[in-house]
């Protein structure tokens, strides 16, 4: 944290003394709002209706059409970091790319420069700290707690603590990681100096999926809709999926609850999180927003995980409070390249370097209007499912994908949300889908 802290912290102490202070409003020029960041890990975009604490804030903007860029754990982070589309940061698989992800120009040193004070605690990205040591705390964090050496885990892990301490964990209830990032979170939430921002980030729901203490039997026979794409690939869509394995329902339908049930655990540290704030007297000048690195395909397309380009990979959950501004749900389509720029105009600070994003705070804060429309660059690189690389681009009726097979597909997501009817090469669509290629062409010039 910089010393320009001391400035900032005056200014709202005389603030508090000064009704509405002029132009220090929260979210108005030099105002200094703390943000609570919390990220889930594989969490489908439907299932925050299974948190009852989130999915109640009606006050909260909800994000109907919000998107990872790549939808894989690696790529998504860094992402959200920089503001970068993975083709453009480099981080297009998971541990083997992330040992060389450029960490200089990120949200965490953009708000650590304007002042704030940052922690991390959670994952960062798979196989953290690579060759570096396990002393290593990459820039713009103050406080740091994640795991080493490891995906995630729910027991038996090693974290990291701000650069100087090996933490162990076990299999005693309390050792959950859900758990344990929560106190730890909660904690920087009621002590640290403002402003500052801290970016939770646990593995839940991802699988091996393991609830909370308590809630692993919350949704046992719960009924689970079986999506009219669950395991149906049309004739014209790509080859990689049409010769997929189905499937199996009852798998499907377990693993479903089990995400469900975790997903308490996600609820639980949000309201914790919020509870804190308030306990400390800071809600109306602390952002809060929660979001999925991407989601899970649970057998869609008979696909059964992620990074690929069809909605249950992509599409991700997306809910922001900003103190004072308009809640309700949003359609406008939104990336997670988006978020960095969007955090750093809300804390008046510089966006990270190259951002590919675009700064939404004036929407958020209820200042401008949302565009009607907009387009959201999708890709998917690499994985060891082999899935075909390509590239994506979403807006608020359609979707194109270019595959490096030479495969294409084009889908009206209102008539066709589950995307089963490919349009791609039909004349009566010809111009929608040149209109989509030319986007395409622009929003990634530099794919192969």
């Amino acid at each position: 944290m910089r010393a320009s802290l001391a400035v900032i912290v005056v200014v709202l102490a005389l603030c508090a003394g000064v009704a509405g202070c002029g132009e220090e409003e929260a979210g108005g020029e030099g105002s200094a709002l703390n943000i609570v960041f919390v990220l889930s890990d594989d969490q489908t975009y439907d299932s925050v209706d299974k948190m009852p604490w989130l999915s109640g804030r009606e006050d909260w903007a909800h994000m109907q059409r919000a998107y990872a860029n790549q939808p894989w754990c690696c790529p998504s982070r860094a992402s959200i970091l920089s503001g970068q589309f993975a083709h453009r940061h480099g981080v297009v698989a998971n541990a083997s790319h992330a040992r060389h992800y450029d960490a200089e120009s990120t949200i965490a040193t953009s708000l650590d420069d304007a002042g704030y004070e940052t922690g991390l605690f959670g994952k960062y990205l798979n196989g953290f700290p690579w060759e570096r040591g396990e002393d290593h705390v990459p820039p713009g964090w103050d406080a740091w707690t994640a795991f080493i050496q490891t995906n995630g885990d729910y027991y038996d892990y090693s974290l990291a603590v701000d650069g100087a301490a090996v933490v162990e964990h076990g299999d005693d209830p309390a050792d959950h990681s859900t758990s344990v990032f929560t106190r730890r979170a909660v904690r920087f939430v009621a002590e640290a100096p403002e402003p500052f921002f801290a970016l939770v980030t646990p593995y839940t729901p991802h699988e091996p999926t393991t609830p909370s203490p308590g809630d692993e039997d919350t949704f046992a026979g719960e009924p689970v809709p079986r999506p009219p794409n669950f395991n149906a690939v049309a004739p014209d869509q790509p080859r990689y999926y049409r010769e997929l394995k189905p499937a199996r329902l009852s798998q499907v339908r377990e693993a479903k609850r089990q995400a469900w049930a975790a997903t308490l655990g996600m609820d639980e540290m949000m309201r914790r999180l919020h509870e804190a704030a308030a306990e400390r007297g800071i809600l109306e000048r602390t952002v809060f927003v929660y979001m999925s690195d991407n989601g899970f395909s649970f057998g869609s397309h008979r696909f059964k995980t992620k990074n690929c380009l069809y909605e249950e990979c992509a599409r991700v959950p997306l809910a922001i409070s900003v103190p004072g501004a308009p809640g309700g749900d949003v359609p406008t389509p939104i990336s997670n390249v988006d978020l960095a720029p969007t955090l750093a105009g809300l804390a008046g600070a510089e966006p990270p370097a190259e951002a590919d994003g675009e700064d939404l705070s004036p929407q958020l804060l209820g200042e401008d209007a949302w565009p009607r429309d907009r387009d959201i660059l999708l890709e998917v690189h690499e994985s060891k499912q082999g899935v075909p690389e390509g590239y994506g681009v979403v807006n608020s009726r359609w979707k194109y994908n270019e595959l490096v097979t030479g495969e294409t597909e084009l889908y009206d997501l209102r008539a066709d949300p589950y995307e089963l009817e490919n349009l791609a090469g039909e004349p009566a669509h010809a111009a929608v889908e040149g209109d989509l290629a030319a986007k395409l062409a622009e929003l990634a010039p530099e794919r192969g």
